[in-house]
């Protein structure tokens, strides 16, 4: 499972009923159990990043992957 990275901005001050709203949903995604085949364990190190630059190619999420890379 790999989520799609958005561009767009940072909104700083939510108003309250939505941090609400937000709070309930992101509880029941809590509930959610995560299917069998995602590994039990998951590797950040940067020596991994390689394995999701093709995917990032035409997004400014590439130019930080490259500049956090090297």
């Amino acid at each position: 499972m790999v989520k799609e990275f958005l561009e767009d901005e940072i909104i700083e001050n939510l108003p309250n009923n939505l941090i609400e709203f937000l709070g309930q949903e992101l509880g029941k995604l809590q509930k959610i159990e995560a299917p069998e085949y995602l590994p039990k364990s998951i590797v950040y190190d940067k020596e991994h990043f390689y394995e999701v630059e093709e995917y990032t190619v035409n997004f400014q999420f590439h130019l930080w992957l490259y500049e956090v890379r090297y």
